[in-house]
């Protein structure tokens, strides 16, 4: 009932994550696997459901998930700092917002990666694959879109508050609590205190719409690997949809990004960053008219 013009977007979407998908397996393990429940504990997202697969993810939203048991041991952990470091990572730098960081994506670093992928096959992807029932069909669907290490130090201290480029997300910590002060993450609407502190091995995962930050580190030097991570089989059409518009508002197409952030809602009310992308657009619509 939207026209041409949506059904095209959403063929649109379509392809562009089946080329997502295919290049995700260039890189990361894609691979049957039975599902492995893990001792996580469950923190809520509030009252606003993910972007994408909204009514998937039933109420009560407790969908932020926190390992109670490493994930990856301490010594494992270890071992990709120093493999990474083998490959550099400490030199290269790349900005969060406002915020430097240090790291590099792990597409072009090829002893962690392969240690990041027997990772994924063993525990992750299961782990993930058993908290997410509603909408991982089974672990051969999971893919690794976009991963990275990151170091956080008193130079490179934190992240801008942002939500992931995934249906689901992952934060795993690398560097034990004694190598750092302060850091952690911390999610938007429980406030920047309320931090979720992991040691080496740990992690979280989640959807990747809630807005979340990492918190400064004072001194030491932290490392993480964050990854976004799609479905093979679920085009997540809100997020494609709102990221178009976004690119549309970068080239000054403010008409069309208004009309990809309809769409966007008429698929998902409730997709607040869609609500402010347009509320903005509308306002900036609003000031050029002539008085």
């Amino acid at each position: 009932k939207l026209g041409p013009d949506f059904a095209e977007a959403l063929r649109e979407n379509e392809r562009e994550h089946l080329k997502d998908c295919a290049k995700s397996c260039e890189k990361f393990y894609c691979g049957a696997a039975p599902s492995k429940p893990w001792q996580t504990r469950s923190i809520s997202m509030g009252s606003v459901p993910p972007e994408d697969f909204a009514q998937e993810f039933a109420f009560p939203l407790d969908l932020i998930k926190v390992t109670q048991e490493p994930i990856v041991s301490k010594e494992e952990a270890a071992r990709a700092i120093a493999l990474a470091r083998e490959e550099n990572v400490d030199i290269n730098e790349y900005t969060s917002g406002k915020y430097k960081l240090g790291g590099d994506w792990l597409a072009k670093m090829d002893k962690t990666r392969n240690w990041f992928n027997t990772q994924l096959e063993e525990n992750i992807f299961p782990a993930i694959a058993a908290s997410f029932p509603e909408v991982v069909t089974n672990v051969s669907t999971l893919r690794a879109h976009s991963v990275a290490m990151l170091k956080y130090n008193a130079t490179h201290p934190r992240t801008d508050v942002h939500i992931d480029n995934g249906v689901l997300a992952l934060t795993l910590a690398l560097s034990p609590q004694t190598d750092y002060e302060g850091g952690g993450t911390f999610f938007e609407h429980l406030g920047e205190d309320a931090l979720v502190e992991m040691d080496a091995g740990h992690a979280t995962w989640r959807p990747g719409s809630v807005r979340h930050g990492g918190h400064r580190v004072s001194s030491g030097q932290r490392y993480i690997i964050g990854a976004f991570l799609l479905l093979e089989d679920r085009v997540e059409h809100v997020r494609r949809l709102k990221n178009r518009g976004a690119k549309l508002r970068q080239k000054g197409d403010l008409n069309g990004a208004i009309r990809h952030f309809e769409w966007a809602l008429a698929i998902n009310g409730k997709c607040a960053t869609c609500l402010k992308d347009l509320s903005e657009l509308r306002s900036s619509l609003a000031d050029m008219e002539p008085q």
